[in-house]
């Protein structure tokens, strides 16, 4: 009783997956100002991530969760921080303790 076992080869790995580019996310409509207070928190979140991964502030402006706070700060500047104060906050909140 002889089990015959037979190797095929592996599929070749496309090195072209490698190089192509991730499509860029777009968001087809900005949301309201209430929903952007419901959802500060999480954007908040995001830019502590920004900080902690030693994101640079030009690179920090270009992203989702910056445009999203300045818009809440624009519309209610009593209320939610400057994104650039924020920013500048976090990063020397993480100089201080974490390094």
């Amino acid at each position: 009783m002889g089990v015959e076992i037979k190797l095929i080869s592996a599929p070749q790995w496309d090195a072209s997956i490698d190089r192509a580019e991730m499509p860029t996310i777009t968001f087809t409509n900005e949301p309201s100002i209430a929903e952007l207070r419901e959802t500060e928190a999480v954007y908040t979140r995001a830019m502590e991530y920004l900080v902690a991964d030693g994101v640079k502030e030009a690179e920090a402006r270009k992203s989702v969760c910056w445009r999203r706070l300045k818009r809440l700060h624009q519309a209610l500047p009593k209320r939610y921080t400057d994104p650039l104060a924020l920013f500048q906050s976090l990063q020397a909140h993480h100089a201080e303790y974490c390094f």
